[in-house]
């Protein structure tokens, strides 16, 4: 009798071993979050709406002889924000071609700056190395953007701005150049004409 209930006995404490080690211990479930990539395009049209009324006040302050240069520290750092955003796009395939936006936020700056009297070089530098960080971080997404951006921008430039930079990745210092040139030449056919110096000789 006491050798049956010492059987039983251990049958039932073999019984819950058994189904302790064949019930799987739940684990906690992993969640792959992937990460959000910025939309090129939304990117850039939120810099276009940023940088249009900070420029339209440029436009406006300049002519009354006001302080502009924290205007244009503003432009440079919203150029700045943007590259930071596009980085995290590098190595990423890019559905979308942004010429036509870039070449109308491009031509925008350039537009607006080229109006201006005369800007202090520190603030010129300052946005043209904003301005060219932004380009570069662009053509290393869309390789031969500048090219086309720069083939796109309407040739009405400010010769003497401290934009080498942006020039220079554009491919728009020939224009400039020749512009410049074109300039001098008109300037002294000019003084010929006024002093009747090919009159006399006509």
């Amino acid at each position: 009798m006491f050798f049956s209930r010492l059987v039983a006995s251990s049958l039932f404490v073999l019984g819950l071993t058994s189904a302790v080690v064949s019930t799987p211990i739940p684990q906690p479930e992993t969640q792959i979050v992937k990460k959000q990539l910025p939309d090129l395009l939304d990117t850039l049209s939120g810099l276009q709406a940023t940088i249009s009324p900070i420029l339209t006040d440029i436009t406006t302050l300049a002519p009354t002889g006001g302080d502009i240069s924290g205007l244009i520290g503003q432009i440079g750092d919203e150029f700045d924000s943007v590259t930071t955003v596009l980085s995290g796009l590098v190595g990423q395939q890019i559905q979308t071609d942004p010429t036509q936006l870039v070449t109308s936020i491009i031509t925008s700056v350039l537009s607006t700056i080229g109006q201006l009297p005369v800007i202090s070089s520190a603030t010129g530098s300052k946005v043209d190395s904003s301005v060219s960080n932004f380009l570069d971080i662009l053509n290393t997404l869309s390789p031969g953007i500048l090219s086309t951006v720069g083939s796109a921008i309407p040739s009405v430039l400010g010769s003497d701005l401290p934009l080498s930079g942006i020039l220079n990745l554009l491919n728009l210092n020939s224009l400039t150049n020749l512009l410049s040139l074109t300039n001098v030449l008109t300037g002294l056919l000019g003084g010929l004409l006024g002093g009747g110096l090919l009159g006399g000789l006509l």
